[in-house]
């Protein structure tokens, strides 16, 4: 079901679904007498109406090459699935109201474990690979998701140096939040006091949040956003 909700949009309208599951297959096919598969099964179905799909799911053994790489894929941690605090992300929307007068509107490094809240809605996310009600994959390629929102970002450590490099380049609002203690690496020119886009800092809960405004920088020849 998150298979086919997370592809929904790139899919045919014919879909072949592989699965080493024997029982599987026949629950989707005629259904269960479980009732926590059937409503599964049931989910899949009224998905597939709604969205003009055919879906056949095919049985294969687990020794075929592409269940061998499904099932080795499904076995990453993926980044983006750590959950932000409530009261981080309630302070990051406190400081975009107080900064710009609107509420954070987009979660560039999320999950669908993991996308934020804002006032009971969860907000529209890119996500690390294909998931399930995701707006995009990958916010370094999402450039256009960045555009007229206000963003909050909670980046994995390995991708924020990469991150805070790549800020400017989205000409956007924007609130990062860095889990503490930061590491000196990140002490840089980018994220000090005057800083370029920096317009306002907050501690909170073990968390700095960083406040960044580049919406009037404009482009250089040296910006990409593709």
């Amino acid at each position: 079901m998150w298979c086919l909700q997370s592809t929904g949009t790139s899919t045919k309208s014919r879909l072949v679904f592989i699965c080493d599951n024997w029982s599987s297959c026949r629950a989707i096919l005629r259904g269960s007498r479980i009732p926590e598969i059937q409503r599964v099964a049931e989910q899949i179905f009224f998905w597939c109406m709604r969205n003009g799909k055919v879906c056949w799911p095919v049985w294969v053994p687990r020794t075929h090459r592409l269940i061998r790489e499904a099932d080795r894929r499904s076995r990453l941690s993926i980044p983006f699935d750590e959950r932000s605090p409530r009261g981080v992300v309630s302070c990051a929307n406190d400081l975009a109201r107080h900064l710009w007068g609107r509420d954070l509107s987009f979660d560039q490094a999320a999950s669908h474990r993991s996308a934020i809240r804002v006032r009971g809605r969860r907000l529209p996310f890119n996500a690390f690979c294909f998931q399930p009600n995701a707006a995009g994959v990958d916010m370094f390629r999402c450039w256009h998701s960045w555009h007229g929102n206000v963003n909050y970002v909670f980046p994995p450590k390995p991708l924020i140096g990469r991150l805070v490099a790549f800020l400017p380049t989205t000409r956007a609002k924007v609130v990062l939040a860095l889990r503490k203690p930061i590491s000196h690496a990140w002490w840089s020119y980018a994220i000090q006091p005057q800083a370029e886009g920096l317009v306002a800092q907050r501690d909170v809960l073990g968390f700095t949040l960083f406040a960044f405004d580049f919406s009037g920088r404009p482009s250089g020849p040296h910006d990409h956003v593709g």
